[in-house]
């Protein structure tokens, strides 16, 4: 009876993780990197980090699938919703302290987008 229980809960508890991804080897390597500093920094629950590292990859690859298709101005603002989504579901894994530093901290460890300026000169 106890295993069948111990089983049941792995199920339950897997399927709130939600989907695996499949992840390129480089977006595996930047999800664990990234989670590896949010979860020192936000001091993570083993739970919360498993959770975090995934919404992380979901992100990740949302993002570069709008990197793809989107351009210029258009592309910083829809990277921008899609910050703002990810905020939203960071703050249902998050305590509300937690969730307040990521915010202030999210701008320097995942900037939306790098842009570099032509010098004039």
């Amino acid at each position: 009876m106890a295993l069948v229980f111990i089983t049941v809960g792995c199920l339950s508890a897997k399927a709130q993780q939600g989907i695996l991804l499949d992840l390129t080897q480089e977006q595996e390597v930047v999800t664990d990197s990234l989670a590896a500093i949010y979860a020192t920094k936000l001091v993570l629950t083993g739970e919360q980090e498993l959770m975090f590292k995934q919404k992380l990859g979901e992100y990740l690859v949302k993002k570069k699938e709008l990197k793809k298709k989107v351009e210029g101005i258009n592309k910083l603002n829809a990277l921008q919703e899609l910050s703002l989504q990810e905020n939203g579901e960071m703050r249902d894994i998050l305590t509300d302290e937690q969730f307040d530093l990521y915010t202030r901290i999210k701008p320097s460890i995942q900037p939306l987008e790098v842009i570099q300026v032509a010098d004039d000169n």
